[in-house]
């Protein structure tokens, strides 16, 4: 079985190989010029597009078309594949996937066994999502058995994020100018989350509060504490930040499974420098027993 996802996911190249995670092309287009985040790309050099680009760069995920050719091309190697998206509500690769499969079997050709799941977040939740299939498909279950797990454990998780500014958040077209002026004039940072795939607000901040703080306690009233989960934390160039809140969230969850990372260059061209975010979802209860794989880099 083969699991695939998208750059959006945020994974490193650790997990990629690991698990032999096959990851599908995903542009970020600068003044109509596309770089294949797949490459490389760092938060530096997403700054300095935003600097240089006359119009602020945007993210392109995967087409059918890359899906057709991309299935094709592993169609030999395997011929079960899972793959885990992003949200489908903020880039298209995942319904991107799911036309493709529905043109492979109109053709008649490449008989393949795909399943699609919508990890209904971005960067480091969509990647735990995508880790827990990893794991789930080492167990020697179906592709619609581990489909059905990563199903569930997706459904569980919590995902917050608190940027350093709206500004980027308004250039990239994802909130008002309007309301980035009022927050800021109120002094407030919002606590984003992700309510059925889409971007919303949880709650509001002060400027001048402790962010880790105020990520894990509301993950905290989400989940419920001293529950085993596996987190992800991710940030703007905020290690030590990000360091803090990793130790927070130990303090209220048993974390089983930990991942702390760089926002990935697509959520950072929306949320920019001093960005920091966390996912958990808790593992009890569901049909496969997720392993404890402690620090991941």
């Amino acid at each position: 079985m083969l699991i695939v996802t998208n750059p959006g996911s945020n994974l490193s190249e650790t997990i990629i190989e690991r698990y032999g995670i096959a990851i599908t092309p995903q542009q970020v287009v600068v003044d109509g010029v596309s770089h294949d985040t797949r490459e490389g790309v760092s938060q530096a050099d997403v700054d300095r597009w935003v600097a240089s680009a006359k119009i602020h760069p945007h993210t392109l995920g995967t087409s059918a078309a890359e899906f057709v050719a991309f299935f094709r091309q592993v169609a030999d190697s395997s011929r079960e594949i899972l793959a885990v998206h992003t949200s489908r509500k903020i880039i298209q690769s995942h319904d991107a996937c799911l036309a493709a499969a529905k043109t492979l079997r109109e053709l008649g050709r490449d008989p393949l066994e795909i399943e699609v799941v919508d990890s209904t977040v971005t960067d480091g939740g969509a990647g735990m999502v995508t880790l827990f299939a990893a794991t789930a498909a080492q167990s020697g279950a179906s592709l619609r058995n581990v489909a059905e797990w990563t199903r569930a454990f997706a459904a569980r998780g919590r995902f917050a994020i608190i940027p350093e500014s709206l500004d980027w958040t308004v250039k990239g077209g994802r909130t008002s100018f309007a309301r980035a002026w009022l927050a800021n004039l109120l002094k407030l940072r919002p606590l984003l989350t992700m309510e059925q795939g889409e971007a919303t607000v949880a709650a509001k901040v002060r400027i001048d509060a402790d962010r880790s703080l105020a990520i894990a306690d509301w993950l905290e009233s989400e989940i419920g504490a001293g529950r085993p989960v596996y987190a992800a934390v991710n940030h703007g160039d905020v290690r030590a930040e990000a360091s803090v809140l990793m130790r927070e969230l130990d303090k209220r969850f048993d974390i089983r499974t930990r991942v702390i990372r760089p926002i990935g260059p697509a959520v950072y061209l929306h949320t920019g420098h001093g960005t920091l975010a966390a996912y958990v979802a808790p593992i009890d209860g569901l049909p496969f027993e997720a392993p404890s794989l402690g620090d991941i880099a």
